[in-house]
C-alpha cells in the first residue's frame, strides 16, 4: 500500500513455503494445504486456488510451462519476473510420482527426470554444467538430473543451487532407480 518501501536485508535463496487459508466473515481460518517451493526465494512461482478437499495420502507438484523456444533472443534464467505461459499439475503418492508426471506434462519431448535437454544442445563440460545448475533457468531441473547421472552429490548440488536437499534426495532416488532398471535392460 506504501509507494516506498525499505529493503533492509535480502531473503533470496531461503527456503520459500506458502499456506492456502481460508477464511470466513466470521474470521474463522483453517489451512487447506501448505507448499514448499522447490527453488529458493526469489524464482517466481504461478499460483493456485484452494478448490480442493484437503487430504495427507498424496502430493501435488506444479511446475511452470516456459516455451521460450518460441520467442528469439529470449533469456532462459529465470527470477522474480513471471516469464511462464502457465503450468501443469501432477498428483502422486509421492514426490517421484508426481514429479515425473508434471515434467512428462510440460513438454511432449520430455520423457520426466531425464539428462536431457529438450530442444537444446548438450552440456560441453562439467563447468557448463555447474553454470546451468548455478542459474535458474527454463531448464534447470535437467541440469539437476544430469549432475546426478553424473554423480554429483547432493551437497555439492545444494551448494550450487539452495534447493532444498529433502527434494534433492528424491530426486537422486529417481536418477537411481532410472540406473538400476538400465542394468535388466542388457
Amino acid at each position: 500500500m506504501s509507494s516506498q518501501i525499505l529493503v533492509e536485508k535480502s531473503l533470496l535463496g531461503w527456503k520459500e513455503v506458502e499456506y492456502e487459508v481460508v477464511r470466513d466473515v466470521a474470521d474463522n481460518c483453517v489451512t487447506v494445504c501448505n507448499m514448499e517451493n522447490f527453488d529458493p526465494l526469489g524464482i517466481h512461482t504461478e499460483k493456485t486456488t484452494a478448490c480442493f478437499e484437503p487430504s495427507l495420502d498424496y502430493i501435488v507438484t506444479k511446475i511452470p510451462r516456459w516455451d521460450l523456444d518460441r520467442f528469439q533472443g529470449m533469456s532462459r534464467e529465470i527470477g522474480s519476473a513471471m516469464k511462464s505461459v502457465g503450468e501443469v499439475m501432477a498428483v502422486g503418492r509421492t514426490f517421484e510420482e508426481s514429479v515425473q508426471k508434471a515434467l512428462r506434462m510440460c513438454h511432449p519431448s520430455v520423457d520426466g527426470f531425464v539428462p536431457r535437454l529438450p530442444l537444446r544442445k548438450a552440456w560441453s563440460n562439467a563447468q557448463n554444467l555447474q553454470q546451468e545448475l548455478a542459474v535458474p533457468s527454463s531448464t534447470r531441473i535437467f541440469s539437476l538430473a544430469k549432475a546426478l547421472h553424473n554423480g554429483m552429490s547432493v551437497d555439492q548440488i545444494h551448494q550450487l543451487t539452495a534447493i532444498d536437499k529433502w527434494f534433492l534426495h528424491k530426486l537422486r532416488r529417481i536418477t537411481q532407480l532410472e540406473q538400476n532398471l538400465g542394468n535388466y535392460n542388457k
